[in-house]
C-alpha cells in the first residue's frame, strides 16, 4: 500500500528488515555498541555522524535524540533549524512536530555557547520526558506561535531558556504570550 510513495520500502525490503529486527530481538541486541551516550553534540556545521562528540559534532538531531539514555546531555552548538536539513521538502503541516524521547528519563537539552537556539521548522514542541532546557532558545519558523506540550512530565526552563509567542500546556493552556 505505502511502496508507491518513494519513501516506504517495497515488499522485499521490509522483509529483510523483518528479518534483522527479529534476528536481533532474539540475540538480545537492541542498539548497536557504544550508541547510547551521555553527551551528544549537534550543530549544523557538523557531518552526519554517530560519533556526536564535540569535537565531531553530528547534524542530525534525530541521531542525537534516538542516542540519549537516561540522564543524556544534547548540547546545541549556536543556531540549529530541526527539519532543515533532512526533511526541507516536508511542509510544516504535515511535519507533526519535535518530539523529545519517551523512553528517556532526565534529559537536558543545552545550548553552547551565546546565542544558541533550536529552531522548529513546524510550531509543536511536544515534551513527552522530563526534560530541562538550558542556555537555549527555541523558536518557530511557521507562522503563529510555537506551542509547547509538556504532556504531564516535569520540565524545567532555566533562567536562560528563551523563546517568544510560546503557548504552553501542561494539559491544558495554562497561559499564553
Amino acid at each position: 500500500l505505502l511502496s508507491g510513495d518513494n519513501l516506504h520500502p517495497h515488499v522485499a525490503g521490509y522483509a529483510i528488515y523483518a528479518d534483522n529486527i527479529y534476528d536481533a530481538i532474539r540475540g538480545g541486541v537492541v542498539a548497536p555498541e557504544d550508541f547510547a551516550k551521555e553527551h551528544i553534540w549537534v550543530s549544523a556545521s557538523g557531518t552526519n555522524n554517530m560519533e556526536a562528540t564535540e569535537a565531531n559534532p553530528t547534524n542530525n538531531l534525530a541521531i542525537a535524540m534516538a542516542m540519549a539514555t537516561d540522564g543524556s546531555t544534547i548540547h546545541i552548538i549556536g543556531a540549529y533549524e530541526y527539519n532543515k536539513i533532512y526533511n526541507s521538502s516536508i511542509s510544516s503541516s504535515l511535519n507533526y512536530g519535535f518530539p523529545t524521547p519517551v523512553n528517556v528519563k532526565g534529559l537536558t537539552i543545552k545550548g553552547e555557547g551565546e546565542g544558541a537556539t533550536l529552531t522548529l521548522a513546524n510550531k509543536h514542541l511536544h515534551i513527552k520526558n522530563d526534560t530541562t532546557f538550558d542556555n537555549i532558545g527555541v523558536y518557530t519558523s511557521a507562522s503563529g506561535a510555537l506551542h509547547i506540550a509538556c504532556g504531564y512530565n516535569n520540565v524545567t526552563f532555566t533562567e536562560t531558556f528563551k523563546c517568544s509567542k510560546a503557548l504552553f500546556a501542561a494539559g491544558m493552556i495554562t497561559f499564553s504570550e
